[in-house]
């Protein structure tokens, strides 16, 4: 029996045999302690080639010597109970080192076996074994020893490794995989990176020949493992039964039968894989798979490492170089003006050899009291927070010369104290090119207005850009008509023409060959023939050329003269602007250019002259002019201030003004020049730009679908805030990611072709367009269309996509839904118990239904038989002739409404069908026409009964309202008998008003039977024959009291007409009984009319009017409770205006019918 103790606890061995140093199976130090002279074991050991290096007894003296042999295995033999004791006493269990023991005994009493047990928990004991068991023990305990070197060997290896990273990232890599490789054993190891659609190997160990190091990255086992971004180890065993045996070329090029992978990650994001290959299966244990995941962390961090090197270096190369080759000088300085930083332009402009020498000097000592002042009020403001403004000074270098520099300063932290940087730029030769070209306009200006010379701008394309009020007057044009319009050759006589060509060109070609002086003849327009002198030359570093043209007509012996002027007007025709005016130093105008009068509207000269200057600019604008008049005078120009223009007609413009003082010889000051351009359009253009702008980000931020911007590395740089809207993504979130983010979220049946048409828009000028399904930020997907347009730089260079994406789930579903229904339809097509057909506008049959052929068609029994509406066999020429005339009317979009024919089926019966044509137009064309026919034999038969029962009923309808008007009749015939005998006027009255609403009551009746309509009756003749009766019932003088009547196309049904003429009697007749006393005269008015289904009756005079004592509401008179009464009944109201005599507004609707019980 074999007892193994502690053999569970596996872990503890190697912290048990740290001690034991390094161990080789073949040199093992085994040490045996016996009590016996020559042991068995001893042969054993020896004959299964463990050599021993001693064999000592088990006492005092022989313990002692064991540390100095320094075995690395004991074998303890025949452990009695003594021996037990004696080994407990020595040092033996005590040592340092901890050498595995191994205790062998043929008999151990239990109590031995406690006593052993007790000792430490790391030593084996074997009971009674035979020699097979022994072998197999210490070759067990040997190989642990083994691996327990490699493993040492591997952890020294791995903290060599990482103690010795250098400074080189890819040095490291490299290293990292070798030792990736060494210790799993593997066959060979790679890290490979993925760029775009291909693997690099950017380190490896161990590969074989002619290694492949780009490899395409689908179908790679290494491509899977970055695809999946997943933090785990990627194991694969059985290669050559895997997929991987036909997409992975290594697997069958090198006979791999295992891939151990982990992702390496950097910037957040998994870019490679570090691999091991075997050409044998293998299966990793916890160790190695740790070691795996460490070794590909540490390649991460040195990519990272890189990464931020290269960027560092990019960007400290970029600084450097802007640093040292800026041609404005740069200075840190403190608060107290003490220089703490200096490029080399600053050494260079303070006179130094180096800017280094710069530092530790202070700016105040090479600067006078008033620009100290100024430069330290400058620096408080940058101290503050408030610098980035430009300021000039005079300063002095080392050498005491006089330099004038712009300054910006700007507030900093140097060194981690507050400090002010200042880019200062030397503007020395500016000031002194400003002061002489000051000079030189005042000079040519003033020579400009006195010349009288006409002078005109030419471009390369011979257009005339520019011409002076002396060339209009030479051309007879104006400017108007010139500038821009006409070409000089245009005034260029026939036999001039070609020589002026030829210089025209050659000026621009071989620019010294070309006379700048000569003389040519000169068509106006009134066709007159001039010689003129020309002086013509280009203006520097352009194509366009001054000419000055001199009428020499009367008079060549001033040429000379006129030339040398043309030369000086030539000169400051290249800078002048459109408008050019002259004042005094008081501001008045001495004189004004033709510009100038026809930009402010005058005429002439005389009105101007003498005028203020500041006359001409808006009052609001003059506190402002006031200021730069001071400026003017100080620095003896202003340039491009805007101020609002009056001109002749009271109406303002955007001028653009830029002045200058007029000095004579002596540089005494005499007047200023002012030219002034029209800028109101580019005002205007400037601020429809701003506009636009504005509108374009509004409309884009507010675009129902998303619209952004990839860049040429696949991040996003814009999109719509829509994107929260359609898919959930907050704007943040997507900004600075990744395209390739963006397809993950892509449906993975639409995966391939989103991609694909991703990538092929990288690629060429096409744009993509393709429509898929999208995860939605809340686990749902949408169907979307997404539409990519590729940027393209001027040298072909894939510059981004700039892409919109539109939520088409709602046309999705209903696409699903138009299929079901036309399934569902083309169900009731063909089951439909109407006759249906549907043809072409020749005829043509694209459809019909079966039950039309089983009823009317004869000889046919397929529907697929019949082609054209023709073999039907049973329409008959008639039938054909009102189908033609159908055709027709639908071309000419003519409405066809319902229509019905006979035709004779195959009963040969007649069958009455009711016809509906249905055209559809395509191209506004008419392409197709459904025919419904539905059989109607039975409802005409019924129609037929009905209609001889109606016209019946009808004609008993009229005589019942005959009856009922005869009988009404007569009722007011006899109140009208009656009243005759009645002598109290009240009474009568009463009488009167009787009769009268009886008679209203029959005119209703009298309408009715009369007319065609028994259900309606044309109110508004009612309306006049009611007032009619009224007038001539109450004797109403129609000179004295006028009708007027507007109620036209009123039509009402008897339960609304009733009430509604019993309404107008009671109203009309309450204003002709009452409005008018003493014989007064005046109108009466009746409207009605219909607004929004109701009835609006409005009855008024322009009478005495009601007394304002009197409530129509609460009257207990007849007249105002029948009014009352009847408006309820009509579910109406009635209002009372008293504004002018009375006036009656009345709201109802229509009377609904109620049943009779």
């Amino acid at each position: 029996m074999l007892y193994i103790m502690s053999i569970s606890k596996l872990s503890k061995f190697y912290e048990t045999f740290k001690g034991c140093g390094r161990l080789y199976m073949s040199k093992i130090k085994i040490l045996l302690i016996t009590d016996k002279k020559k042991s068995d074991l001893q042969y054993n050991l020896e004959k299964w080639g463990y050599p021993l290096i001693d064999n000592l007894s088990i006492d005092d003296a022989h313990l002692k010597k064991v540390e100095k042999l320094n075995p690395q295995l004991i074998l303890i033999e025949n452990l009695s109970e003594k021996n037990i004791e004696k080994i407990d006493e020595s040092n033996l269990l005590k040592q340092k080192s901890k050498i595995p023991i191994l205790f062998i005994s043929p008999k151990v009493n239990p109590a031995s076996l406690e006593k052993m047990e007790s000792l430490k928990d790391h030593y084996y004991i074997f009971n009674t074994p035979d020699d097979g068991v022994l072998k197999f023990s210490i070759e067990t305990i040997v190989k642990n020893l083994e691996n327990y070197e490699k493993y040492l060997v591997g952890l020294e290896e791995l903290n060599r490794t990482f103690s010795r990273l250098s400074l080189d990232p890819d040095v490291n890599i490299e290293n990292l995989t070798i030792l990736c490789g060494k210790l799993l054993h593997a066959h060979s190891a790679l890290y490979n990176s993925l760029e775009g659609d291909y693997l690099y190997s950017k380190s490896h160990w161990n590969l074989p020949r002619d290694p492949k190091m780009v490899n395409p990255a689908q179908g790679h086992i290494c491509f899977d493992v970055i695809n999946q971004d997943r933090d785990e180890i990627f194991l694969v065993n059985n290669l050559p039964e895997t997929p991987y045996n036909e997409t992975d070329p290594n697997v069958k090029a090198y006979n791999l039968k295992t891939y151990l992978g982990y992702p390496v990650k950097f910037a957040g994001r998994t870019m490679g894989t570090l691999c091991t290959v075997y050409q044998h299966d293998y299966i990793p244990d916890e160790d190695e798979k740790n070691l795996i995941k460490i070794l590909a962390s540490a390649i991460g961090e040195e990519e990272e490492r890189k990464k931020m090197i290269s960027d560092l270096k990019e960007s400290e190369d970029l600084f450097r170089s802007l640093w040292d080759n800026n041609l404005d000088a740069t200075l840190i300085l403190d608060w107290d003006g003490k220089v703490l930083f200096a490029n080399p332009a600053a050494g260079k402009l303070a006179g130094l050899d180096s800017s280094s020498i710069a530092i530790g000097l202070n700016i105040f000592n090479y600067i006078d009291e008033k620009t100290r002042k100024r430069v330290k009020k400058h620096i408080e403001l940058v101290k503050q927070g408030k610098g980035g403004f430009l300021a000039e000074y005079e300063l002095k270098d080392l050498s005491g010369k006089k330099r004038w520099v712009e300054g910006l300063g700007t507030k900093i932290q140097f060194k981690g104290e507050p400090a002010n940087i200042v880019n200062i730029r030397d503007i020395t030769a500016r000031k002194m090119s400003e002061k002489k070209i000051k000079e030189s306009e005042s000079f040519y200006k003033s020579i400009f207005e006195n010349t009288g010379t006409a002078t005109i701008l030419v471009g390369k394309d011979h257009v005339i850009s520019l011409a002076n009020s002396e060339f209009e007057k030479i051309s007879g044009y104006s400017s108007k008509e010139i500038e821009g319009k006409m070409k000089w050759t245009e005034f260029v006589h026939e036999d001039c023409k070609e020589m002026m060509l030829e210089y025209h060109n050659l000026r621009r070609t071989e620019h010294g060959k070309a006379p700048t002086e000569y003389e040519f003849k000169f068509v106006d327009r009134e066709k007159k023939v001039k010689d003129i002198l020309l002086t013509v030359d280009l203006i520097k570093d352009t194509k366009k050329s001054v000419a000055s043209l001199m009428d020499i007509t009367k008079s060549k012996a001033a040429s000379k003269a006129l030339k040398e002027s043309n030369k000086l007007y030539e000169t400051l025709i290249q800078t002048s602007p459109e408008a050019i005016t002259v004042t005094d130093l008081d501001g008045n105008l001495a004189y004004v250019s033709q510009r100038k009068l026809d930009l402010y509207g005058y005429e002439s000269t005389d009105e101007i002259i003498g005028k203020k200057a500041l006359d001409l600019i808006k009052p609001e604008d003059q506190k402002q002019v006031n200021e730069d008049i001071k400026e003017l005078l100080e620095k003896g120009t202003i340039r491009n201030r805007i101020y609002h223009m009056k001109k002749k007609n009271g109406k303002y413009f955007h001028g653009e003004i830029s002045a200058s003082l007029f000095k004579d010889v002596n540089n005494v000051p005499k007047g200023i020049i002012i030219t002034t351009r029209d800028v109101t359009y580019q005002k205007k253009i400037e601020k429809q730009l701003r506009k636009r702008e504005e509108l374009l980000t509004l409309v884009t931020d507010n675009m129902l679908n998303v619209v952004g911007q990839v860049d040429s590395k696949g991040i996003f740089q814009y999109i719509s805030p829509s994107v929260k809207e359609i898919l959930g993504y907050p704007v943040e979130e997507v900004l600075g990611s990744s395209v390739f983010e963006f397809l993950e979220k892509v449906h993975p049946d639409d995966y391939d072709e989103v991609k694909n048409t991703f990538m092929k828009a990288t690629r060429s000028y096409m744009r993509g367009d393709v429509t898929h399904r999208y995860k939605h930020a809340e686990g749902h997907y949408l169907w979307v269309e997404s539409l990519g347009n590729p940027l393209f730089n001027g040298e072909n260079k894939f510059q981004g996509i700039v892409f919109s994406l539109i939520d088409i789930t709602a046309l999705k579903n209903a696409e699903i839904e138009l299929r079901k229904s036309e399934e569902k339809y083309r169900t009731l097509f063909a089951s439909s118990p109407d006759y249906i057909i549907v043809i072409t506008p020749e005829g043509k049959i694209i459809a019909l239904n079966n039950i039309l052929l089983k009823t009317l068609s004869k000889h046919i029994e397929n529907i697929s038989e019949v082609k054209h509406i023709s073999e039907l066999g049973n329409l008959s020429q008639k039938h054909y002739k009102l189908m033609k005339k159908i055709k027709s009317q639908l071309i000419n979009g003519k409405d066809i409404k319902p229509f019905e024919i006979a035709v004779e089926g195959l009963d040969n019966k007649k069958h009455w069908l009711e016809i509906r044509t249905i055209p559809m137009k395509e191209d506004e064309e008419i392409s197709v026409i459904t025919i419904i026919a539905r059989e109607i034999s039975d409802r005409k038969l019924y129609e037929n009964t009905i209609k001889k029962s109606l016209e019946e009923k009808d004609l008993l309808l009229k005589e019942i309202h005959h009856r009922v008007k005869n009988n009404l009749q007569i009722i007011s015939s006899l109140l009208n008998l009656q009243s005759t005998f009645i002598e109290d006027s009240d009474a009568f009255d009463v009488f009167q008003e009787s009769q009268n609403r009886v008679r209203s009551m029959a005119m209703i009746h009298e309408q009715l039977y009369q007319s065609k309509d028994l259900s309606h009756i044309n109110f508004s003749e009612y309306i006049h024959s009611l007032v009619s009766g009224l007038l001539s019932s109450y004797n109403v003088n129609p000179n004295q009291i006028k009708v007027k009547i507007q109620a036209k196309n009123i039509f009402m049904d008897i339960n609304t007409a009733v009430p509604s003429g019993l309404i107008i009697n009671e109203l009309v007749t309450n204003s002709m009984k009452h409005a008018f006393p003493l014989g007064l005269s005046g109108e009466i008015s009746i409207k009605l009319h219909k607004k929004n289904e109701k009835y609006v009756l409005e009855v008024s005079d322009t009478g005495i009017g009601i007394p304002e004592e009197i409530d129509v509401n609460k009257n207990n008179t007849l007249g105002f409770l029948l009014i009352n009464s009847l408006i309820k009944q009509l579910d109406g109201t009635v209002k009372l205006n008293r504004t002018r005599g009375t006036s009656f507004i009345l709201k109802f609707s229509k009377m609904k019918y109620k049943e009779r019980i």
